[in-house]
């Protein structure tokens, strides 16, 4: 995530990224979600914050329902 504030506007953009490798065996991250916004503030702290925290939803909301089988799997047993 990255935020930025210069004067009064602002910007935030949140990605995730995940490691992949290709044919060659070539490792790199890839970016699999990316959300951004800007704006102005007016002196306003809390709405940055409160935005990002929307981002941060969104990103757990669809996280979790692309990985609703994987996340609601059993722990394995030993």
């Amino acid at each position: 995530m990255n935020v930025n504030v210069v004067a009064q506007a602002w910007s935030i953009s949140v990605q995730f990224g995940k490691g992949v490798t290709d044919a060659f065996g070539e490792w790199s991250i890839a970016t699999t979600w990316r959300v951004g916004s800007a704006g102005g503030h007016g002196g306003d702290a809390g709405y940055i914050v409160s935005s990002l925290s929307r981002h941060l939803d969104r990103f757990l909301a669809a996280y979790l329902r692309v990985n609703e089988e994987a996340c609601g799997a059993p722990a394995p047993q030993p």
